[in-house]
């Protein structure tokens, strides 16, 4: 496995291993709601192409993880494909992005913000509902 940048010819990439994590990450917050794919084809599109940061875990023929943070250092995506979870991914991905400062978290993804925590993310009590209504809390961490 290894980490470079990301380009624009990754959003399709990107998007397939957003929807399979979110699918199985998020199960128990949306049940078998279909995950919009036309729609996170195009976020991640223009995620890619305006991001001060974007990398991408690759396998020899596959994107694995990906993580983007934006010019004002927001941390809008970290996602491994749910058979490389636990093998270390999530946290290389991570410190291949020091310039990310901040980031939302859905309340309800335990594992999420507990891996998060590890990684000395700091919840700072403030909430926001997402486009689905579902409840995000803003994390920050120091560098």
């Amino acid at each position: 496995m290894r980490i470079r940048p990301a380009t624009r010819r990754d959003a399709d990439a990107v998007a397939n291993v957003h929807a399979e994590s979110a699918r199985a990450a998020y199960r128990h917050i949306f049940g078998d709601a279909p995950f919009p794919a036309d729609d996170a084809r195009k976020m991640w599109r223009s995620r890619l192409a305006e991001a001060a940061v974007a990398v991408v875990a690759e396998t020899s023929d596959d994107v694995v993880g990906f993580a983007v943070v934006t010019p004002d250092g927001t941390l809008t995506g970290l996602y491994v494909r749910p058979e490389w979870w636990r093998r270390g991914i999530g946290t290389v991905l991570l410190d291949a992005v020091p310039e990310a400062c901040v980031l939302w978290v859905l309340k309800e993804n335990v594992i999420g913000r507990a891996f998060y925590e590890r990684h000395e993310w700091t919840p700072d009590d403030v909430e926001q509902r997402d486009a689905r209504g579902v409840v995000e809390v803003r994390y920050s961490r120091r560098r």
